[in-house]
């Protein structure tokens, strides 16, 4: 039903609605963990919420989008004794909530709260840096991605109070870690890394920019260009 919802498939589109039964099946999915508690299923259980949330980002529908965001960090904080034995359970539990977070951020971005906008970058960056700093990786790169995400995230709001400086220092660091995923992955054939460190170059050319350093802002964007160009 929620594929049927998405692309009208026999019924009439509906975004929200798709999310509605997006719903149901988070739900089960949380009773599935829940009997049968692993990676894969807290993974399926928590990312389903950032799905619904992606729902009724089509529908414009920014506050039902942003009440599945807080829903998702105040869920990975209620299910705690649930993850508290397993190390990779609980890093999983903390990711998600973190994640959480960052994209409120750009909700409340979008509808002009400037004080959340920044307050949530900061709740996350307090919970991916120690997962950073331990170096665990969940068998991938993911926390290593999303840290730098977040770094991009809290440079942002340093640039909307016009602390350049302080906002270029963050950019930088999440270019630094972005270059360094893309270097270890680039004969994987995932192209995500290329697209994700063409991203953060452009946003520290924007950055730079801001600081009437064109010259340096070109060479980011030439370099964003390149790496786009051989990821094609």
């Amino acid at each position: 039903l929620v594929s049927m919802y998405m692309s009208g498939d026999g019924v009439e589109r509906s975004f929200e609605k798709a999310a509605e039964w997006n719903k149901r099946v988070a739900e089960a999915y949380g009773e599935i963990f829940k009997a049968e508690p692993c990676f894969e299923n807290l993974d399926t259980w928590l990312s389903s919420y950032i799905s619904i949330a992606g729902k009724y980002s089509i529908a414009n529908d920014t506050y039902s989008q942003l009440d599945q965001y807080m829903y998702l960090t105040d869920l990975c904080d209620r299910i705690a004794n649930l993850t508290a034995d397993d190390k990779q359970l609980d890093n999983t539990r903390l990711r998600y909530k973190a994640l959480g977070y960052i994209y409120a951020s750009n909700c409340y971005k979008n509808l002009g709260n400037l004080e959340k906008t920044v307050e949530c970058p900061k709740k996350a960056l307090a919970i991916l840096e120690p997962l950073y700093k331990e170096d665990f990786k969940l068998g991938s790169a993911w926390i290593e991605k999303d840290y730098a995400t977040c770094l991009a995230f809290v440079g942002e709001t340093y640039r909307l109070t016009n602390d350049i400086n302080t906002a270029l220092s963050y950019f930088t660091k999440a270019t630094d870690i972005k270059r360094e995923l893309r270097e270890r992955y680039k004969f994987t054939g995932n192209i995500d890394f290329e697209t994700e460190y063409a991203m953060s170059l452009a946003n520290l050319a924007g950055v730079h920019l801001l600081n009437y350093e064109n010259l340096r802002a070109a060479e980011y964007y030439k370099e964003a260009l390149s790496v786009l160009d051989a990821a094609e």
